[in-house]
């Protein structure tokens, strides 16, 4: 099968030479191009900047690491594209409504994990950011 640009295809825990990370495989649960930026501008255009307080500490410890504020992490939130995109959209194992998006992006020499999610509750759309910290194992990006 051909790799068309318009669609990412991802696959999670794939090995190559030893080691662990996010891959590329051809697959029907990648997504267009036009489908990330329609989810990223819903998801900005509802967003308020904050991110769920997590049980673990990942989310606080990044904005530490690289010497950036909440109001910045938004910031750079706010700035994702379909190039930072690398996975999804993925049903919420919790069974929650909504699916979740996987995106990565560079700042201060560290690749970072983000996952965003847009829904709906009684009619209101709502949108969660889960996770904004350092990622812990090398993501591969379908359109770049």
């Amino acid at each position: 099968m051909l790799f068309n640009k318009d669609y990412a295809y991802t696959v999670h825990n794939s090995t190559n030479a030893g080691k662990e990370h996010y891959g590329i495989l051809p697959s029907v649960a990648g997504a267009k191009k036009a489908e990330i930026e329609k989810f990223l501008k819903e998801f900005k255009r509802v967003w308020d900047g904050r991110v769920i307080d997590r049980l673990n500490d990942k989310n606080d410890i990044a904005l530490t690491v690289l010497g950036i504020t909440p109001n910045q992490r938004a910031d750079e939130i706010r700035n994702l594209t379909y190039k930072n995109y690398f996975n999804g959209p993925s049903p919420d194992r919790a069974g929650k409504p909504g699916d979740w998006w996987e995106f990565g992006m560079k700042l201060m020499q560290e690749e970072l994990y983000i996952k965003l999610k847009t829904y709906k509750i009684k009619g209101n759309k709502r949108v969660k950011c889960m996770s904004f910290h350092i990622a812990e194992r090398p993501i591969k990006y379908p359109f770049r």
